[in-house]
């Protein structure tokens, strides 16, 4: 077995690293147990959430995370390599890599608490493996109760597997916790904290403040609301809310007869119908029914005399204007969006979304240093080519689709490709040498797998030079990841590896489309990755040399050669592709944005 840590850049840890947050080791105190805890295999239900708490508010958690899980599976690598697969250094992530040269003594400028306190971790490591090294040398002696003490621990839940349960656990408590499911976002644009506001996504109680467009909320008791922004309402239960200005519309089924919307004016009761509401905070308010029948219940303060309920049916109107008895008034039913409207309204925005991708397409294939661009819209029926759409680009650089099937993309309009299996892939060919190189792409992950990567782009590597384009999955969702080789007189040399090191993925952006992109710009000196058109990490190059792509696998990679048998066999994607962008040269942070902007949902 080669030795992993021969191939170093011993400038690596030499490179300037930015300064840890004044409380960084306070919370690498914290951390610190919680992990040994999970490496263990020891973690309680509670200290997995109190970990993963942490690594979701704190930066310097998550990376000191990462950081730890790297060393150990470095030090794991060499302990143990005797009862490892064979696997060769080019399979170390660059965390891993940059780490194990610390490991193996090479010095650099590190800030001498976090390397003082990475060396006693990796001494502890190191004596723990070889302890575990040893054991599994005399473990033909060894007790009885030892034997089934191990038995116990090979059949206890891995660190893996509890992550992955409570990763369900959480997806679980979040449905329990609910009292609705955001169906429908059109042009929405959210006054406050737009995170987890995710079309099928469950909503638990609380305010949504739409500063504009459309939203469809569907409450567990049946009921659907459409809010028009700008609106406030409160989420209270399974069958009531409070609205507090803006317009909606409710359609209420019979079996969920009595759902019920508060205002201040009063509540609006409904019998099993369909109704509107436009309540102003400086102004009268209005109820209208549009189908069935509706109770309203005024709101009475202690001064006000008790009003009695009212009823009202199809067509019927009331004004509702400060504390006197409400006023009949014409029903304008057409003022309210309804279903059928909100989904004109989402064709119609689609279209425009549409359009604007095509626009930018025109003029991102005008750009002379277009390697590929396969936009996916060929797919038809038994379409099986996946054209470049690069002007100099010829037929020998079209994709050859294996196994994958044509699917809806972004838009009703637009196609992608489904990777639904482990052997499907789109095959091609994209020869040249670049010294600054940009890869881009739109996909959508279906299945986050518990430890493999994922891949984006993988080569064929019997080839002089190429490169490697992947997710690495870790606890929290993925880091974006970029090597490239040299291969001369047949061996693999010197491949360098560049980590996003902040995670790019995370578990809820499993069936989102993400834009995914990694700039290698020779003239900046960096390799930057970006998800969503935002910097999610940069590194410098490592050595400055000419790129490769050549014959490669998208959303898979040939693993022909030395991965054969190992864990790092497969590394497919599970999920949608829907656009793949190569750039013999390196895009800047606004075009990087641009390019996202361009083609978003």
């Amino acid at each position: 077995m080669s030795n992993p840590f021969e191939n170093v850049d011993p400038t690596e840890s030499a490179r300037p690293r930015s300064n840890p947050p004044a409380n960084a080791h306070a919370i690498e105190k914290r951390v610190l147990p919680l992990i040994e805890a999970i490496v263990n295999g020891s973690a309680s239900d509670a200290e997995l959430a109190s970990l993963e708490e942490l690594l979701a508010q704190h930066p310097a958690a998550l990376r000191y995370y990462t950081e730890y899980v790297n060393v150990h599976s470095a030090l794991r690598r060499r302990y143990l390599a005797g009862d490892l697969p064979k696997v060769e250094d080019d399979l170390l992530t660059a965390a891993e890599v940059t780490l194990a040269s610390e490991l193996a003594g090479i010095s650099g400028q590190r800030d001498n608490k976090t390397r003082m306190g990475w060396q006693i971790i990796a001494a502890a490591l190191a004596a723990s493996l070889v302890a575990v090294s040893l054991f599994l040398t005399n473990r033909d002696s060894a007790s009885q109760a030892d034997s089934s003490k191990q038995e116990k621990a090979a059949t206890s839940p891995s660190p893996t597997q509890k992550r992955e349960g409570s990763a369900a656990e959480r997806a679980a408590q979040a449905s329990r916790n609910g009292v609705a499911v955001l169906t429908k976002l059109v042009d929405a644009q959210w006054e406050t904290d737009a995170a987890g506001l995710q079309v099928g996504k469950p909503l638990s109680s609380g305010t949504l403040k739409l500063a504009s467009g459309h939203v469809q909320i569907e409450f567990y008791c049946g009921a659907t609301v459409i809010l028009e922004g700008p609106a406030s309402f409160d989420l209270l239960t399974t069958d009531r809310g409070f609205f507090h200005y803006g317009k909606l519309r409710a359609h209420v089924p019979a079996r969920a007869k009595g759902f019920t919307i508060g205002t201040d004016k009063g509540d609006v009761i409904d019998l099993g119908t369909e109704f509107g509401l436009s309540v102003s905070t400086d102004g009268p308010s209005e109820l209208h029914v549009i189908d069935g029948e509706v109770d309203f219940q005024a709101a009475v303060s202690e001064e006000a005399t008790l009003v009695e309920k009212l009823r009202l049916l199809g067509g019927e109107a009331l004004l509702l204007a400060g504390e006197g008895v409400p006023q009949r008034m014409n029903s304008e039913q057409n003022r309210f969006v309804g279903p059928a409207q909100l989904a004109e309204l989402a064709d119609s925005r689609q279209g425009r979304h549409y359009q604007r991708w095509q626009n930018y397409c025109q003029q991102i294939q005008a750009d002379p240093s277009l390697v590929a661009h396969y936009t996916f819209e060929e797919g038809e029926g038994w379409g099986r080519t996946l054209v470049n759409h690069a002007p100099t680009s010829d037929k020998s650089t079209y994709g050859a689709i294996v196994g994958c099937d044509w699917t809806r993309g972004r838009w009703p309009m637009k196609q992608a490709l489904r990777f639904a299996d482990a052997s499907h892939r789109v095959r091609v060919n994209l020869p040249g040498a670049f010294d600054s190189l940009t890869l881009a792409s739109w996909i959508k992950i279906e299945t986050f797998y518990k430890e493999r990567p994922i891949s984006l782009l993988h080569p064929e590597t019997n080839q002089e030079r190429f490169v490697h384009w992947s997710i690495d999955r870790v606890p929290t969702g993925g880091l974006m990841h970029f090597a490239e080789t040299t291969n001369t007189t047949g061996s693999i040399k010197d491949r360098k590896h560049y980590s996003s090191v902040r995670h790019a993925i995370s578990q809820s952006d499993i069936g989102q489309w993400v834009c995914l992109s990694t700039v290698v710009d020779s003239d900046q000196g960096t390799v930057s990755h970006y998800c969503d058109g935002r910097l999610v990490g940069t590194q410098p190059i490592k050595e400055m040399r000419q790129l490769g792509i050549g014959v490669c696998d998208l959303g898979n990679w040939p693993y022909s050669e030395w991965a054969k048998d190992t864990k790092f066999e497969v590394q497919n994607l599970n999920g949608l592709m829907g656009e793949f962008l190569v750039l013999g040269r390196a895009m800047d942070e606004r075009e990087v944005r641009q390019y996202y902007e361009a083609g978003k949902p």
